[in-house]
């Protein structure tokens, strides 16, 4: 799925975002800087929307539902880049626009970092806890490391959402995803409770 996420949806997001930017921009409707911002907002859709219509229809399970989820957890990805980028063409030349570029470029480092970070560092951790058999170990280093990329993804200046939905996407990813969905689930209910208490 991890695949899929960064793969397809980089690719629907950044080539549909520039062909509709490039469209804006000749059709002489905004400047370069209107038709970047109207191109990527075109670009994302409503997951909401698309989740019903895939649900209607009876493809969620399917390998096209699949991917279109995919394609639609990214977009919802995207939408702090895009805000960012925002930000950034809004900014006059000078030092707040260099301040907007380091603010975007530490924002982009976290989310990458931590990605290369559950890639290649969490699986290792996990054998490691797995060979001690203790299943509490376990789960308090999930909920530490959905914690701390949550914490991370605050200092860098995004949501604490999005760091936690990003870990949840790597801990869904690693090779011990079942052990992990079998121990947190007589928890799944006291989690469902905090989280709307905190929305």
């Amino acid at each position: 799925m991890r695949r899929d996420i960064f793969g397809l949806g980089t690719s629907q997001v950044v080539l549909t975002g520039l062909l509709l930017s490039a469209l804006v921009y000749v059709a002489g409707l905004l400047d370069w800087r209107g038709a970047l911002v109207a191109g990527f907002g075109l670009a994302l859709s409503s997951t909401a929307f698309a989740l019903q219509l895939l649900e209607d229809y009876g493809d969620m399970n399917s390998r096209y539902g699949q991917r279109s989820f995919s394609i639609l957890l990214f977009q919802d990805l995207a939408i702090v880049p895009l805000l960012a980028m925002v930000s950034v063409l809004g900014t006059p030349s000078g030092d707040g626009q260099q301040s907007a570029l380091v603010e975007v470029a530490i924002a982009v480092g976290a989310v990458v970092g931590m990605i290369l970070a559950g890639r290649y560092l969490l699986t290792p951790l996990f054998q490691v806890i797995a060979r001690t058999g203790a299943r509490e170990v376990m789960i308090a280093a999930a909920l530490f490391v959905v914690l701390g990329s949550a914490y991370l993804m605050q200092v860098a200046g995004l949501s604490m959402a999005m760091g936690a939905f990003l870990a949840g996407v790597m801990l869904a990813e690693s090779s011990y995803r079942h052990e992990l969905e079998a121990d947190i689930e007589p928890f799944r209910g006291l989690l469902l409770a905090l989280f709307f208490i905190a929305v």
